[in-house]
């Protein structure tokens, strides 16, 4: 199987048909990362699937419109999240897709009901965080000029599961709770079995025992409580924080 390691494989259409036309011979599976506007090419999705294409990671991010618009992403629309995915399922192409916790249009509902939604539009494999405003980014500037990035905290927690800023419309405590009840909703035996039944039913083969493995992975996770280690309490990274400090 092969991880072609790049955010949008497909962005430059003369060059991704050379290479999966030539990749047809060779009958292996693959996956990559792609923006969702590959669900309008029928042709290119069906190359993708002649070549061997297993599984596309989209970064969706957000049901919110206005979270949206703070992830630079105006190209996924909500109302149109579901028919994409369905384009790719009857190729059969597992879905797998990015959600982030903690834009400035989130409350812990609708955090919390982004489970539902997930399943509600098809996503075969979820994969969930929190906002992460690294040194460097428009997230981290515009946070900065609010004074609503968090002092004393190092690198653990910009890991993508802990809380480093001051979220708009709850606390860091509450953004973290919310993130955790997403986790634990979304990974339950419930959701991950429902994904795991429906995925056999419309994904190929080598899709299916993907998704089949990466839901299972989760779902034992969940249900061992090892859910992401939160760093609030912990001491354990005490020596980095303080030469953090120094540093800034």
């Amino acid at each position: 199987m092969v991880w072609f390691w790049d955010d949008n494989l497909t962005i430059k259409r003369h060059y991704i048909r050379t290479l999966l036309t030539a990749m047809v011979p060779l009958r292996k599976w693959w996956l990559t990362q792609a923006s969702m506007d590959i669900a309008d090419d029928g042709g290119l999705l069906e190359l993708m699937k002649r070549s061997g294409c297993i599984g596309i990671f989209f970064g969706i991010e957000s049901f919110g419109v206005e979270s949206l618009e703070d992830a630079h992403k105006p190209q996924n629309k909500v109302n149109k999240y579901r028919d994409k995915i369905t384009a790719l399922h009857d190729q059969g192409i597992c879905v797998m897709a990015g959600f982030i916790a903690g834009f400035d249009g989130d409350t812990p509902e609708t955090i919390v009901a982004m489970a539902k939604q997930l399943y509600d539009t098809g996503v075969d494999v979820p994969f969930l965080s929190i906002l992460t405003p690294y040194r460097g980014t428009a997230a981290y500037a515009k946070m900065a000029k609010e004074a609503r990035i968090l002092g004393g905290r190092g690198w653990e927690f910009y890991n993508g599961y802990n809380v480093s800023f001051r979220p708009k419309n709850m606390s860091p405590d509450q953004l973290l709770q919310a993130h955790r009840a997403l986790w634990r909703e979304a990974f339950s035996l419930k959701y991950s079995l429902l994904r795991i039944v429906r995925s056999f039913f419309r994904l190929r083969f080598g899709a299916f025992l993907m998704c089949a493995f990466m839901n299972g992975f989760y779902c034992l996770k969940r249900l061992r409580s090892n859910e992401p280690i939160s760093f609030n309490e912990s001491s354990t990274y005490a020596e980095f924080t303080n030469l953090t400090r120094m540093a800034n």
